[in-house]
């Protein structure tokens, strides 16, 4: 279960910077130059894991879809670039460390060193939510669900989030 904390943290963030970043007509915000990501990235103790990818092609070709589940969600990551992948493989490893010591943190803690989108995903996990996350041969696939029905409307309200920050429609 640390493996996919740890995971399902770090893929949340990344995807919510980079939906955040965005590009062409769809984003919500003016598209960020490498070094504004980087800044930007450099405020929250998972995402910094993203700096040194920023300028490599991939990086942008990077999606997701959002989608709801009755007990929760489902996020499918897509890594346009395949050549790419040995990176993201090197970034799910650096986020599965970080994530062990981000799991013992308290909401205080969180809320100090993480950005709101990590934040979140972070009370998800406080709430107990469970969440399960596999490899695919161009990114991935995460489930985040729960029995009760609190933490189910929680998990719902970021599937959401998720789809406004990545211009997605339900």
């Amino acid at each position: 279960m640390k493996k996919i904390t740890s995971i399902a943290l770090s893929i949340i963030a990344t995807m919510a910077l980079l939906a955040w970043a965005g590009e062409g007509e769809q984003a919500d915000h003016p598209q960020m130059t490498p070094e504004q990501m980087k800044a930007e990235f450099s405020k929250c103790s998972m995402c910094k894991i993203l700096v040194p990818y920023v300028d490599k092609a991939w990086f942008n070709t990077w999606s997701m879809e959002v989608y709801n589940l009755k007990d929760g969600m489902v996020m499918v990551e897509h890594v346009g670039d395949k050549s790419g992948m040995a990176d993201y493989k090197t970034v799910f490893a650096s986020f599965e460390k970080s994530g062990k010591e981000i799991e013992k943190w308290s909401e205080a803690e969180a809320k100090k060193q993480l950005c709101e989108h990590c934040q979140s995903m972070h009370s998800l996990m406080k709430a107990g939510a469970k969440h399960d996350w596999v490899l695919t041969k161009d990114g991935c696939v995460g489930v985040i669900i729960s029995d009760k029905p609190a933490t189910v409307k929680q998990i719902h309200s970021y599937a959401d989030q998720c789809r406004q920050m990545f211009a997605m429609q339900e």
